[in-house]
């Protein structure tokens, strides 16, 4: 990825322009007058799922990012690059030979992801082989719609036959095994995703990264997800925020789960905000991705112990979450700060005993929305966990208990949020609230321990 293509995917262009021009919703797009010539009817149009801008009347100007700031400023690129790097915190260096050789590699590998899916498609609309595909699809509610959104394929049992058809098309074997798409074996090269359906993995550019494959036969392995790589790095992805990025938009809201599926079932139900953290913990890189669209992330918990535990562990550290980031404002002069923010204000949904958003969204979607509807703030509920594993009434669990969150609550900037938090910290573990204040951790606070990936 160039320098510029990484600048342009953390800059979100409705946030960009909307702090000069006033834009308003229309369907799926924005509109405004436009800023560039005098006009009585709105032909201004920003598209967030494009991530691009047009005027449709007199001036017929538009583009992207970097196109609107030269505009708007008139600036060349080069300095439009280097106030969108700014501000979306990348340094510009010159690219080094290296560089540039890994850019051509990683195109390289994207063209082979893209020939791939192409291929598992055609198996999966038309290939006899594939009829127990289609037939597992149906019976997990996926309709051919949905199928076609997602892009959805099928890989063979063969052992190479994705292999030799890449092949027929001019790409390396070893091109091929650093997109992840062949494993080289004892016995030679052979196709990593054999007897699976395909879920192909999309960046928030739509650029298809990766691939999940779910097994179809007897396969211990249930989930086979393309190996991490400079294109594929699964804590920075949320499967489906390409296709989610409008409705999060819409509904102020992202509802992260965990699996492939629950975000098909989801978006053919009425909940197109929803995209899936692949059986990872929430990370701070998949909430970067979030932020320039929203803040309010709503994260679904699996109902048994176990996976509240994970999910607890999962969200990296508190203090992590909980931080703020320094808001600032760019203009052709340099950059002004305006203030600190929260990185994002997160929301937990506790499913019903023995319930899933797979099921849920299918079969009880009034259900769903209401779960989604009141969510608990992140720290009600590490406040409910921790009174759930702790005995307040007696001194060692008090104790313990305090140990526990005081970290969590003195890592709290906001001011309000603080005062209540270490208030009611004080009034459970029935001490002076300056005692509370005075837990501070001496040095960094620690991330939570990595926890195993659950299957999608």
């Amino acid at each position: 990825m160039s320098v510029a293509q990484d600048v342009k995917a953390r800059i979100d262009i409705v946030d960009l322009i909307s702090e000069s021009v006033a834009l308003n919703r229309s369907g799926r797009t924005y509109k405004a007058r436009c800023p560039f010539h005098a006009e009585k009817t709105p032909s201004f149009v920003v598209d967030p799922q494009r991530q691009s801008w047009r005027c449709y009347g007199a001036c017929a100007e538009g583009g992207d990012a970097f196109n609107w700031l030269q505009k708007r400023e008139n600036i060349e690129f080069k300095e439009a690059l280097r106030i969108l790097a700014q501000r979306a915190g990348i340094p510009l260096e010159p690219a080094s030979p290296e560089q540039a050789a890994r850019e051509q590699l990683n195109k390289r590998l994207l063209e082979a992801n893209a020939a791939a899916l192409l291929w598992w498609r055609g198996q999966l609309a038309q290939s006899p082989a594939a009829l127990h595909a289609r037939e597992y699809a149906a019976s997990r509610g996926i309709e051919q719609a949905s199928i076609e959104q997602f892009e959805l394929g099928f890989a063979a049992p063969d052992g190479d036959l994705l292999l030799h058809h890449l092949g027929s098309r001019g790409f390396r074997t070893d091109e091929l095994e650093q997109a992840g798409l062949v494993v080289i074996t004892e016995h030679g090269p052979r196709d990593r995703f054999r007897d699976r359906l395909i879920f192909p993995i999309r960046n928030r550019r739509g650029e298809c990264v990766g691939f999940g494959g779910r097994t179809l036969a007897d396969d211990p392995a249930k989930y086979v997800n393309t190996p991490e790589s400079p294109l594929f790095r699964k804590r920075g992805i949320l499967y489906g925020l390409n296709l989610a990025a409008d409705a999060v938009r819409a509904a102020g809201h992202v509802v992260v789960v965990e699996g492939y599926t629950d975000v098909i079932s989801a978006h053919a139900h009425g909940s197109s905000n929803t995209v899936a953290s692949m059986g990872t913990s929430l990370t701070d890189a998949q909430v970067a991705l979030i932020a320039p669209i929203t803040r309010d992330i709503r994260f679904a918990l699996d109902a048994d112990a176990a996976g509240q535990a994970a999910t607890r562990r999962g969200l990296e550290s508190a203090h992590q979450m909980l931080g703020v980031r320094e808001r600032t404002a760019f203009d052709v002069h340099g950059a002004i700060q305006v203030q600190d923010e929260a990185k994002a204000e997160i929301r937990i949904i506790q499913l019903p005993e023995g319930a899933d958003p797979d099921a849920l969204v299918r079969e009880q979607p009034e259900r769903w929305k209401s779960l989604v509807q009141n969510a608990q703030p992140f720290l009600d509920f590490l406040f409910d966990q921790a009174r759930a594993r702790h005995d307040l009434d007696d001194p060692v669990g008090r104790r313990d208990f305090t140990d526990e969150l005081a970290p969590v609550v003195n890592s709290i900037k906001d001011a309000v949020l603080s005062a209540e938090y270490v208030g009611r910290l004080a009034a459970l573990a029935r001490v002076d609230p300056r005692s509370i204040a005075a837990r501070r951790p001496a040095g960094p606070a620690r991330s939570a321990p990595p926890i195993p990936a659950a299957p999608p």
